[in-house]
């Protein structure tokens, strides 16, 4: 039998196409240019393959295959920052783009809302405001919740209630081994001391618990 290594690209993406179907999309299809395209468009990233899952469940299946094939993974929600990607080689590596697994459950009587894992402010904007509540969010509503908030997130309200990793109360994660497991500080906590700026590379964020502000109106800009 046939290590890894010696395994063609070929034959591993003939495995993925097996295990996946039509979640994953290669470089000579013709969707591959839509699905690789990042919000940052100077960034021409051109993976092995890009997953687009729907579901936590699907991430878990991507993630399971992926490194069944001995590929390497890379999770993107929006791709602000995908010029720091296209620095690596990405010629082995399946790019899970996150953005069709959006949706915000608030819950107001915690101040508390369930945002999923491909979710920008603006959907969670959407979903708090009717119960009088908003987030520590950023300036620009098309970010990605989890990109935001796990590498530090600077809000308008900063000063009076920190920056918004302080709002994480939990995340739920696809770990390299394809397990889903909930970090908090009970539970897993050695992964959500990692995940929330201590190191990277531990895993898929599905979901983000995140703390919310009582505030109904807000009034805030900037003079240039």
């Amino acid at each position: 039998m046939a290590s890894l290594f010696e395994t063609s690209l070929d034959d591993r993406a003939m495995a993925l196409r097996e295990a996946l179907g039509s979640r994953v999309v290669f470089a000579h299809e013709p969707e591959y240019d839509v699905v690789r395209a990042p919000w940052n468009p100077t960034a021409d990233q051109r993976p092995f393959a890009v997953a687009t899952p729907e579901s936590a469940d699907d991430v878990v299946a991507i993630v399971r295959a992926a490194t069944t094939a001995g590929l390497r993974i890379a999770a993107q929600s929006t791709g602000h920052a995908a010029p720091g990607l296209c620095e690596t080689d990405l010629a082995d590596v399946v790019l899970v783009r996150l953005g069709a697994l959006r949706g915000v459950t608030v819950h107001p009587e915690t101040r508390t809302a369930t945002v999923l894992g491909g979710s920008h402010w603006n959907d969670v904007l959407d979903a708090t405001a009717p119960h009088g509540l908003t987030a520590l969010h950023g300036s620009a509503g098309d970010v990605s919740v989890v990109g935001y908030s796990l590498n530090g997130g600077v809000s308008f309200y900063a000063r009076a209630h920190g920056l918004g990793i302080n709002a994480v109360r939990s995340a739920q994660v696809v770990t390299a081994d394809g397990t889903l497991v909930r970090a908090s500080a009970d539970e897993n906590t050695d992964l959500f001391w990692a995940v929330r700026g201590g190191s990277g590379s531990f895993g898929i964020v599905v979901s983000l618990e995140i703390n919310l502000l009582p505030y109904a109106d807000v009034f805030a800009g900037m003079l240039l």
